[in-house]
């Protein structure tokens, strides 16, 4: 029986049929991981045609599942709004759930929520308790967006500090 570990290993050598192959098992298995790694290979078109809805389905289904990063896709098409009816309040509450699961990229995305107010009110502080979090999770995104908010709020110092931090990991966009 193939897992997920498995068919990461042979998407990475270069083998997507037996990638695919190994996360259908796993999703099969009810494994949410495996549903997520199948959607991003229709999102993509990753040995397939790319099929958005297809992969918004699978999404749901690993979002069902439990996976966290499921969730953190599926919320990211509510706001994107061409595959699914754009819908903000439920893509911020499916991105914010996978924020509050731990998940960095989330995390960023939800305090973005939070500072847009894209299906929630509007709230600084509240946004920037999420980016902290990514933040500690070494999110460059996050860094930067921490070091542009400082920088907003006249903190040169801090700004200076997380812009730092995210060059010395080799960003560009913070070296600049």
């Amino acid at each position: 029986m193939a897992d997920v570990s498995d068919g990461v290993e042979l998407l990475e050598s270069g083998d997507v049929a037996g990638a695919a192959a190994s996360f259908a098992q796993a999703y099969e298995a009810g494994d949410g991981e495996g549903a997520f790694y199948l959607a991003r290979l229709f999102e993509l078109g990753l040995g397939t045609e790319a099929d958005a809805s297809r992969a918004a389905n699978l999404y749901a289904a690993s979002a069902e599942l439990g996976s966290v990063r499921g969730q953190l896709r599926l919320g990211l098409m509510y706001h994107e709004g061409r595959v699914l009816l754009r819908g903000y309040v439920e893509g911020t509450r499916l991105i914010c759930a996978a924020a509050d699961a731990g998940l960095a990229e989330a995390q960023l995305n939800c305090g973005l929520s939070y500072q847009t107010g894209r299906g929630v009110e509007e709230d600084v502080v509240r946004a920037r308790e999420y980016w902290e979090l990514a933040a500690a999770q070494d999110n460059i995104a996050a860094l930067n967006v921490l070091g542009q908010s400082a920088l907003s709020d006249g903190d040169v110092n801090t700004a200076q500090t997380r812009f730092s931090t995210a060059a010395e990991a080799g960003n560009p966009v913070a070296m600049f």
